[in-house]
């Protein structure tokens, strides 16, 4: 996938329906998948049924939990292919340990706000996501 503004919001379009409070629900939707190493279409309305165990969850757990599900992929707990999810404080610089791979960056400095940033296959730079 491109990962140049253009395709990343054209892509997310499918998500305009969901309010911007079930984004973070569908996040913990995905990275249970990638966590179990699944490969998944991102139907809008199948992750909102996987995510919906979530619902119960305070802000603050949700944060948790995706943290959780973060270390158990960057940890090997996922049997998914390629890349490096990484996590810290400040926005990624410096490029990835294998950036002939996707990789992805959490910036969770502000856990209310964590900024999501990715380095597609062989590209050239970080491009921030949410």
């Amino acid at each position: 996938m491109a990962c140049d503004v253009t395709t990343l919001v054209s892509n997310a379009s499918c998500f305009n329906c969901v309010s911007p409070g079930m984004w973070q629900l569908l996040r913990l939707a995905i990275l249970c998948r990638i966590s179990q190493g699944n490969t998944m279409s991102c139907d809008v309305q199948t992750l909102l049924g996987e995510a919906s165990c979530f619902q119960c969850l305070t802000p603050g757990e949700m944060q948790l939990a995706e943290l959780s599900l973060l270390c158990s992929i960057a940890t090997g707990g996922s049997s998914g292919g390629g890349g490096g999810i990484s996590s810290g404080v400040i926005d990624p610089v410096a490029a990835p340990t294998d950036p002939t791979v996707d990789n992805i960056y959490f910036n969770i400095a502000n856990l209310n706000a964590i900024t999501e940033w990715l380095w597609p296959a062989g590209g050239a730079g970080w491009s921030q996501v949410v």
